[in-house]
């Protein structure tokens, strides 16, 4: 998954950057290199050995550790768990790596790629604005025809309408009470059916929305709730 990536001239200045030491900057570009193009990769020393630093004899895994660990401890890299796979995730990769024909190949399914960037990114909004702009080009065109598409749907209401419909028949077809508690299950359609300025539900800015997905993510990180209802 080797590719061309680019390098700002500020990277050089960055004081962030230069507050690791050179061995870990080094490592930090190669990282970039081997990235899917959505800024993740696999969290193994071993294999990014054997990527970065191939015919480096004098580079132990050790040593290899101690770099990422400088990375991670800079905020530059979040070390992110997707299922079985253990990942590292570039923070500003939006910000600095524009990718105008993305891979289908990626380290995250592409459902769950704007949630899991978000978690990621959850203490800086302007973060994950830049990567979804950035990683996005035709973004601007989709969301005009969404905006369409929304308003041949209905209004708002109605959409909130369809969605807690749509919500409660997957909810009742995955198990109802006894796979999320419907004050979870309330929680999530409020959650995905705040409406933005535009009128646009949070769920409608998704490219790909599946609720059963959804729901099961939702499930995995939800705490210990009381009982209640669903209402649109």
């Amino acid at each position: 998954m080797a590719r061309n990536r680019m390098i700002k001239p500020d990277f050089w200045s960055s004081s962030t950057l230069n507050s690791i030491s050179r061995d870990a900057r080094l490592t930090f570009i190669g990282i970039w290199n081997f990235c899917d193009d959505y800024g993740f990769i696999l969290r193994s020393t071993r294999s990014l050995l054997g990527d970065i630093y191939p015919y480096d004899e004098s580079v132990t895994e050790v040593k290899l550790k101690s770099w990422i660990n400088e990375i991670i401890q800079a905020k530059l890299i979040i070390p992110v768990d997707y299922k079985s796979k253990e990942l590292l995730f570039v923070k500003g990769w939006g910000e600095h790596q524009t990718v105008a024909n993305k891979s289908k190949r990626s380290y995250i399914h592409v459902d769950d790629l704007e949630d899991v960037i978000k978690d990621s990114l959850n203490t800086n909004e302007e973060l994950i604005s830049n990567y979804l702009m950035s990683h996005a080009p035709k973004r601007k065109k989709k969301e005009k025809e969404k905006e369409e598409s929304n308003k041949k749907k209905g209004t708002l209401e109605e959409r909130k309408q369809l969605f807690a419909n749509e919500l409660n028949e997957t909810w009742k077809r995955l198990g109802g009470e006894s796979y999320i508690p419907t004050s979870e299950l309330q929680s999530f359609y409020n959650w995905y059916s705040e409406s933005n300025a535009k009128g646009e539900m949070k769920k409608e800015s998704f490219e790909y929305f599946e609720i059963g997905r959804r729901l099961a993510t939702w499930k995995k990180n939800m705490k210990p709730v009381q009982q209640g209802s669903i209402r649109p």
